[in-house]
């Protein structure tokens, strides 16, 4: 996953966007054009639904609203996404078939951000990652990683304190306890980051909250990509659920 994540996360997508009510789309067609120019074998899978006339391409739940599920595999690993079926930004009963076929597109798209591309605009940022000639952002590209000369911490085999997250304030303390090695506290690290922000996110019942904890968590989350893209997405896809959640008001 971490390849695939370093190749469509550090793609510009902006040109191949449009904004309708206050919502920003990705063309579907532009997505997976590029997404096979790097993946050839990537395929799709629309979910079909049992109907009361046969197979259909959405499901209704109890109170009579559709939803339709896509899956996206790339190379040996795959993404599957629940989306509602929308008019506008409301939720609907009773789907016309361009409403269904809209939502099945977006739905795949929403996959393809699981992978990296166009995740930003998800998670609020107006463009991806610098490259890698940039300090100040993560880096996506594939290179050999090696510590900066001008920091002295200790090689991967050397221990160090175990350390306590402080989910307030986001900062580390190294009380004088168990002994790590450098990859087990960073492991902890952001085991601890995920862990805190699905409880917090959980807690939110507006989608302007959920955008001040991530602008808030940004810095976090791109020291965190620079070592581990995996446990940066999944701490991204975190407030990509919770958005989604509470913009269709299922939270």
């Amino acid at each position: 996953m971490t390849n695939i994540w370093q190749t469509l996360s550090c793609i510009d997508v902006n040109k191949h966007t449009e904004k309708k009510q206050g919502m920003t789309y990705l063309s579907w067609a532009w997505a997976w054009g590029i997404v096979k120019d790097s993946f050839p074998n990537a395929s799709f899978e629309k979910h079909q639904f049992d109907g009361p006339n046969g197979k259909r391409p959405y499901m209704i739940d109890e109170h009579g609203f559709a939803f339709v599920m896509v899956t996206v595999r790339i190379e040996d690993d795959e993404q599957t996404e629940i989306l509602p079926v929308l008019n506008g930004n409301k939720a609907v009963q009773s789907p016309n078939s361009f409403q269904i076929n809209t939502a099945l597109q977006r739905c795949m798209v929403k996959c393809l951000a699981y992978f990296g591309l166009g995740h930003y605009i998800y998670a609020g940022e107006d463009l991806p990652p610098e490259d890698d000639n940039d300090t100040t952002q993560v880096q996506t590209v594939a290179v050999e990683k090696q510590d900066p000369p001008s920091q002295q911490s200790p090689a991967p085999s050397e221990p160090v304190h175990e350390f306590v997250y402080d989910s307030k304030t986001t900062e580390i303390s190294l009380p004088q306890t168990t002994e790590m090695t450098r990859e087990q506290l960073d492991e902890k690290h952001d085991r601890g980051v995920w862990q805190d922000m699905k409880s917090r996110l959980r807690q939110m019942k507006h989608v302007n909250n959920v955008h001040t904890l991530f602008e808030s968590m940004k810095p976090k989350i791109q020291d965190i990509k620079q070592r581990n893209p995996e446990a940066a997405q999944q701490i991204v896809k975190l407030f990509l659920d919770a958005e989604d959640k509470l913009t269709t008001g299922e939270a």
